[in-house]
């Protein structure tokens, strides 16, 4: 039985998934196990250090490190690398030392050389680099955050080589790996916190940034060894003909990442400014918040846009243009089905959910309400954000990279622009930023769309907009449905002063929006409603529907 159950997991885990749905699923469940992990971790956090300035140094410190790897990862390994190795591998039939393989150790070489070049400039420049990113913070703030980004460049060596992994197994359309990796990297997280914070203090959280980052590494290792890579494949010379076409598609890729990276450092050098209200810091309100926005982000937009670059490829490889365009309307109608009441329950509970992520003892009211405020200016550009992984990932199938970097730029210079005037001109306070950020990614996703359409022609507007429009709509009838019910339990059921109170308020006003969702969905004949209801019930092995294409 043990052995059975040994075979039954491991098949599981190196399962093929050839279907964006069911890909998408198992993205979206490893990717939410990670996200509730990561708010296990701020809320330890929270607990330990409050929202007070030792944790927005630590947050502060974090977006550092955190641009090297946006830059030699995502650029390199996310969306750049994936096409070009998937090619070489439907060429080469997936040989051990055919030319894709090579050309992969030839990536990862480049990349390790370029990380160790940056990581120097990065090490022997950090104070300055914290000054700059920090202007707000003093003398010991700035010393404490120099130490920290030092640290933390460990755990960015390993994450270069673990990501170099997730390209691998999402070339093979392995996906549950490289989601579960993602968990136990926030697991080392929290295990630094509870294990060293009390001793250490915020040391502790960066140590366990390095551990964690060691297990996204391990976890992936075993199952891309069993697809073909090697000690041979690795650490090849440089030059290889496939590089050129990763660099190519890398380097604007690189600079749309890191236009975002700098936003972000401008937007937390921007909050450094504000003066804060009762110790509370705005570093730390602004990046709780986010990770809240995240969540939604990270748990449809990013699973489903990650589920659909292989088939994208394959189309287009195929030249498959009507295929192709299939393929992105259904993901783009998933993604908007699955966001948008997402978005409209982070708005109208974000006040319970700060509580609930964040509120630990030493987390203020003070504290939670500018957090809950936050939020709420964030949970506007939830559903654009999704979408632009998606279209995002679209142009990268097509090859055509610079695209987005554009769109990327623009957007990226008009958040910080419109974030710079709302709270150095007219003095508003952190909440102004994710304000001045939803409205770029707005028109963001919206030129990004425009400009497929010159790509691959104009998509027809009933099966386009059509479902788009209802599932506004029910996101929209949901909310409302949503905010009465709220209302009335709060005040006159559950003494939301306890945490057992809130979590029941939360929970039922939840189910409820969530209910009146997918009943206004079905109303209004929304088909990715059917779409998701027979998937269900298909994985739990009843067929109550006729099948259908999804």
């Amino acid at each position: 039985m043990v052995t059975d159950l040994f075979k039954n997991g491991r098949k599981l885990l190196s399962r093929r998934e050839t279907s964006i749905l069911s890909a998408a699923l198992f993205i979206m469940v490893t990717v939410g196990a990670s996200r509730v992990l990561g708010l296990v971790r701020d809320r330890l956090l929270a607990g330990f250090f409050g929202a007070g300035s030792q944790l927005g140094v630590f947050w502060a410190a974090v977006e550092i490190p955190d641009t090297l790897f946006y830059i030699l990862g995502s650029a390199v390994f996310s969306a750049s690398f994936i096409p070009v190795f998937t090619g070489y591998l439907n060429r080469d039939d997936g040989d051990q030392g055919g030319e894709g393989w090579q050309m992969a150790g030839s990536v990862l070489s480049l990349s390790l050389l370029l990380f160790f070049l940056l990581a120097g400039v990065l090490f022997v420049f950090s104070r300055p680099l914290a000054q700059l990113v920090a202007p707000g913070f003093g003398p010991e703030e700035l010393s404490l955050m120099s130490g920290l980004v030092r640290v933390m460049l460990i755990s960015q060596l390993f994450f270069v080589v673990s990501y170099f992994l997730t390209g691998v197994l999402h070339s093979f359309q392995r996906f549950l790996v490289p989601a579960l990796a993602s968990v136990l990297y926030n697991l080392g997280v929290v295990l630094g916190i509870v294990v060293l914070a009390p001793r250490f203090g915020v040391w502790g959280p960066a140590w366990g940034m390095v551990f964690g980052s060691f297990l996204h590494l391990l976890a992936q290792l075993p199952l891309a060894c069993s697809l073909g890579l090697s000690p041979r494949v690795l650490f090849r010379r440089i030059y290889h003909p496939g590089v050129k076409r990763v660099v190519r598609m890398m380097l604007p890729r690189a600079a749309a990442l890191l236009g975002s990276k700098l936003s972000l450092l401008l937007q937390v050098s921007l909050s450094s400014l504000i003066a804060p209200l009762d110790s509370v810091s705005n570093i730390a309100v602004l990046t709780f918040a986010r990770h809240l926005e995240l969540l939604p982000v990270g748990l449809f937009g990013m699973s489903i846009s990650q589920a659909a670059l292989p088939a994208l490829v394959m189309s287009r490889d195929g030249n498959r243009e009507e295929e192709f365009k299939h393929t992105f309307i259904s993901s783009l109608h998933k993604t908007l089905f699955l966001t948008a009441p997402a978005a409209v329950i982070l708005l109208v509970l974000r006040i319970p959910a700060v509580r609930l992520a964040f509120g630990a003892r030493r987390f203020s009211w003070k504290a939670t309400i500018l957090t809950g405020y936050t939020v709420a200016f964030f949970s506007l550009g939830v559903v654009a954000q999704a979408v632009l992984h998606l279209l995002n990932r679209t142009f990268y199938a097509l090859e055509k990279a610079r695209t987005p970097v554009k769109t990327s730029l623009f957007s990226s210079g008009l958040g910080i622009l419109l974030s710079w005037f709302l709270t150095r001109i007219l003095g508003f306070g952190v909440w102004a930023i994710p304000l001045a950020l939803s409205v770029a990614v707005v028109f963001q996703a919206l030129a990004l769309f425009l400009l497929l359409e010159r790509s691959l022609g104009r998509f027809e507007r009933t099966t386009l907009l059509g479902p788009v429009a209802k599932i506004g709509w029910s996101a929209f009838l949901a909310g409302g449905a949503l905010y009465l019910p709220l209302k009335l339990l709060d005040e006159l059921v559950f003494d939301t002063t306890r945490t057992w109170g809130l979590v029941v308020l939360t929970g039922i006003a939840g189910v409820f929006g969530l209910a009146a969702y997918l009943f206004f969905s079905w109303v209004l004949g929304v088909r990715e409603t059917k779409v998701f209801l027979r998937f269900a019930l298909a994985k739990l092995g009843v067929h109550p529907l006729p099948p259908s294409a999804s």
